[in-house]
């Protein structure tokens, strides 16, 4: 099994050295959405990932995607 998608969201902050809110602010995702997704509350959708994608296009989709 890959890396989770809450583990995966927090080597994206530090890989870029920013926060969540930063983090909602640059992707245009409520600080809310990240959250949950970064504790694991619900299973991010496709819109959350492209809004990633958007942001940081230099990200690799696959991993962030499927880890």
């Amino acid at each position: 099994m890959g890396i989770s998608v809450p583990d995966r969201i927090e080597m994206l902050l530090k890989h870029y050295n920013i926060n969540q809110k930063q983090l909602s602010r640059i992707a245009d995702l409520s600080e809310n959405t990240i959250s949950n997704a970064k504790k694991g509350k619900n299973i991010p959708n496709l819109d959350f990932f492209n809004h990633i994608y958007k942001a940081f296009p230099e990200l690799n989709h696959r991993w962030l995607y499927l880890g």
